[in-house]
């Protein structure tokens, strides 16, 4: 059983860079760009609501946020360990939050597109 354990640690992802995906990402940038420097930004968007106080009231003040981090990661090998999150939008629980979605989703495309329109 202890074998198997070490095993485990031994084949563990320690670092970002080592993920199946993002080596399998890093690939495919490269094969695009061929002998450019190759960096690629992963991002995690997140929401959630939350009470900003405790209150005997509840959901009376709920609260709702849209965040995004953002994970560069390096083809040359260097370990790049620093993220950044960002807040997208903060509002009222109950409201309708699909106008800021929307609109995220477009700013990523036309991020997207304009850094694949650089490479070509």
């Amino acid at each position: 059983m202890e074998s198997d354990l070490e095993e485990r640690c031994e084949t563990s992802v320690h670092h970002l860079s080592e993920s199946a995906v993002v080596k399998e990402v890093l690939n495919r940038a490269v094969s695009v760009c061929g002998t450019v420097d190759v960096a690629v930004l992963l991002c995690i968007e997140w929401s959630d609501d939350f009470d900003p106080a405790t209150s005997t009231k509840q959901h009376h003040r709920s609260c709702w946020i849209k965040t995004v981090t953002i994970l560069p990661v390096c083809y040359s090998g260097k370990k790049v360990d620093e993220s950044s999150t960002f807040p997208i939008a903060i509002g009222r629980k109950n409201e309708d939050h699909e106008p800021v979605e929307k609109c995220f989703s477009e700013e990523m495309k036309l991020l997207f597109l304009r850094s694949f329109s650089v490479l070509q």
